[in-house]
């Protein structure tokens, strides 16, 4: 029998469409979810300046879901708003 987990969200911006924080119970990751127009907002942001992987959802040239996974690096604090900006996609 699967058991249950314990997930916090928390709203950022105060609403729900905003960023988002999310944290599992007995997990020591977090995932942050960020809509791609408020990028520009989490650079500051020292967590986001940690290594951790990345996935800009989108849609593609026929409207079809598309995914990019990437890999954030202590070094290249800028990778994930340099991949959305030069996107071809609406990722």
């Amino acid at each position: 029998m699967a058991c249950g987990k314990a997930m916090k969200l928390f709203l950022m911006d105060d609403v729900p469409g905003g960023r988002m924080k999310c944290s599992l119970a007995n997990w020591v990751g977090v995932a942050y979810k960020v809509p791609r127009t408020l990028l520009e907002r989490c650079k500051d942001m020292r967590i986001l300046k940690q290594s951790g992987v990345y996935f800009l959802f989108g849609t593609g040239k026929e409207q079809n879901p598309v995914v990019y996974i990437g890999r954030q690096v202590p070094e290249r604090t800028d990778r994930v708003c340099f991949i959305a900006s030069r996107s071809r996609t609406t990722l």
